[in-house]
């Protein structure tokens, strides 16, 4: 029997190996591929073949190709890349061509190919007129789900500035080459600035036989990149499954020792010295600072940037949801929770659920900024520190034992949040550069303009994480509305209001994820794919489903012990202590992500988390009677 039971233990731990080794292979996979361009879209007339000017080519005697186009097909063909032609064809519309000519033009232009280098053409879409000419990104949309590509792996190869534009309208790189007259024509607009790429400077070459060595060529330079990455992601899973573990025990502890606890506080009252209010304070700081480690995984690039956050927070919207009705559904089993929700807790259940669906969404955003994981979750658990500690002192009238000591505690949290801020930016640089060398570097125009960028960016990533810390503060405000309308009901107000709240999350999550396929339908309800706009929307919801459940059941960890510390030590004091994740985030993101590399934003970033202990620490003294 014991033998039995050792081969069944050893065949679960090789099929749990086997499933992370496949999910691992996937993910790594999708990253060789992004290293090469999956998809390449050529225009035909000076790219391919030589440019005859108006009409274009109207006869299979004028068809002629470019020197090197087709060995250049051959290598995108020996390389596994899709190559599609996206051509205007406008006169077939103006009754100098018909169809039947041109289908016989491009029969040939393909045998050619073949005959010249054994090169093949997959796909070649065409434009007569109307909207789909070229500007027009509808060739370019179709040519994406031909496959279920995703934007961010095609490359727009044309001799015209409207294949750029188009190129830049579906969300696609685009490469000029200079030959034909159109294309020479069109590099001097680009180095004139005459042109509507205003936001876009895209890269010129000669022919399309060197924009294709280029491409390949840098694909296999950033091939150890690729390999970096999928290092980071591998990291990233493995401290994940570290954390589940731990997070489960002490959650499971938690309720456990709550449900054990026969005077649990009643009518907003606080027992500071219960185990409960510190084990949950505890297990939120580990949970909450583990919550955005899946927020970075590499594989999530590769969903379009537009549907990114929205999907991913739908996605961890329905895993939260789905942890605390589980949660509930246990209680009810073991007769622990046995009345209905009022309507009261139903409220407050829907009005949290939408104050965390939005913090995912804008985490997420603001994770995936300049800020990055070490600095972002810093300032908004700052920023939430003192607006839950507002909340419970001027609202709830929680009592303080030193109302000096407090403020000096809400002062270094702010102070905290500024450190980390500029730890981001280019000042610690410049200071360190002035202390050591004496002097300070002019900066060129080029690196003034490289420098307002940033901090454009650094800006709107604070306003992001600033807001987060808003909504983050005030995530517990309707539980505490409604344990002080409760009276001594408040005993079991917490897993009923923590009931609904989950079935809230469930119903909003739906309901975000529905708006994103509403979403992506609308912008690729113009292509004229056969299989429309589903596949690639699968695709990327195949991409965000895992790590965004997975975030998903942190945040509703983290949310459950949260409770028990706001239920047991207050609002004012036991939230800002969850709020000390950030030194997990910290850690996270230095070590697994490799962010921070410089020794002054480093140390600026070390003395903003100090300053912000030191602040959480002081709160947490003066903070309650």
């Amino acid at each position: 029997r014991r033998k039995r039971r050792r081969r069944k233990r050893r065949r679960r731990k090789r099929r749990r190996r086997r499933m992370y080794n496949a999910f691992m292979s996937e993910d790594s996979k999708r990253h060789q591929q992004s290293a090469v361009p999956q998809l390449f879209l050529l225009d035909r007339d000076g790219v391919i073949n030589v440019d005859v000017g108006p009409p274009g080519v109207l006869s299979l005697d004028q068809l002629e190709l470019l020197p090197g186009s087709a060995a250049a097909v051959r290598c995108l063909n020996d390389a596994g890349c899709c190559v599609v032609v996206v051509t205007n064809q406008t006169s077939i519309g103006k009754g100098l061509l018909n169809q039947q000519q041109l289908d016989g033009i491009h029969d040939k232009l393909c045998e050619l190919l073949f005959l010249e280098a054994g090169a093949k053409i997959d796909r070649i879409l065409v434009a007569t007129g109307g909207t789909r000419v070229k500007p027009s990104p509808d060739m370019l949309l179709e040519a994406l789900q031909f496959k279920s590509f995703l934007a961010s792996d095609a490359v727009m190869i044309g001799d015209k500035i409207s294949d750029l534009e188009a190129g830049k309208a579906a969300g696609v790189r685009g490469i000029l080459v200079t030959s034909s007259a159109h294309g020479q024509a069109a590099s001097e607009q680009l180095m004139t600035g005459c042109h509507s790429l205003r936001s876009v400077q895209p890269i010129v070459y000669a022919d399309l036989a060197s924009a294709v060595e280029a491409e390949l060529s840098t694909a296999q330079e950033d091939r150890c990149l690729v390999n970096t990455q999928d290092a980071c992601g591998k990291a990233a899973w493995r401290t994940a499954a570290l954390v589940v573990p731990v997070g489960l025990a002490l959650v499971i502890a938690i309720v456990a020792l709550r449900l054990l606890d026969t005077s649990p506080p009643v009518h907003g009252a606080k027992k500071v010295c219960h185990i409960i209010g510190w084990l949950g304070a505890a297990g939120a700081i580990v949970l909450f600072g583990s919550s955005q480690v899946l927020m970075k995984l590499p594989a999530l690039e590769t969903v379009e940037p537009a549907a990114r956050a929205g999907i991913f927070a739908a996605c961890s919207s329905l895993g939260n949801g789905l942890c605390n009705v589980a949660l509930c559904a246990v209680l009810h089993w073991l007769n622990a929770l046995q009345h209905i929700p009022m309507p009261r807790t139903a409220l407050a259940g829907f009005l949290g659920a939408t104050d965390i669906c939005a913090i995912q969404l804008l985490a997420f955003a603001a994770c995936s900024s300049v800020l990055g994981l070490t600095v972002a979750p810093a300032i908004w658990c700052g920023i939430g520190m003192s607006v839950s500690f507002t909340w419970g002192v001027t609202f709830f009238r929680e009592p303080v034992r030193s109302p000096v000591g407090a403020a000096l505690a809400v002062l270094l949290l702010c102070t905290g949040v500024a450190l980390c801020a500029i730890a981001r930016s280019d000042l610690p640089r410049r200071v360190a550069r002035h202390i050591w060398s004496g002097s300070s570097r002019k900066p060129t125009q080029q690196s003034s303009k490289k420098q307002e960028r940033h901090s454009t960016a650094l800006a709107t990533g604070f306003a992001i994480a600033f807001a987060v810390g808003l909504l983050d503060g005030s995530l517990l405000v309707p539980f505490k509305f409604l344990v002080l309308g409760h009276g001594d009901a408040g005993a079991i107000v917490a897993y009923q209001y923590l009931e609904t709240f989950g079935a809230a999350l469930l119903l909003l999550g739906s309901l975000m994820l529905a708006v994103q396929a509403a979403l992506w339908k609308s912008r690729y309800s113009h292509c004229a794919s056969p299989e429309g706009w589903f596949p690639g929307f699968s695709a990327a919801l195949r991409i965000c489903s895992v790590p965004g459940l997975f975030t998903g059941g942190f945040w509703a960890l983290g949310n459950i012990s949260s409770i028990h510390a706001a239920e047991y030590l207050g609002i004012a004091v036991g939230f800002p202590l969850t709020q000390l994740g950030i030194i997990v985030n910290a850690l996270i993101g230095i070590c697994v992500f490799g962010e921070m590399q410089n020794k002054a934003q480093l140390a600026a970033c070390t003395s903003g988390g100090l300053v912000l202990l030191v602040g959480a620490a002081l709160l947490g003294i003066f903070g309650h009677a």
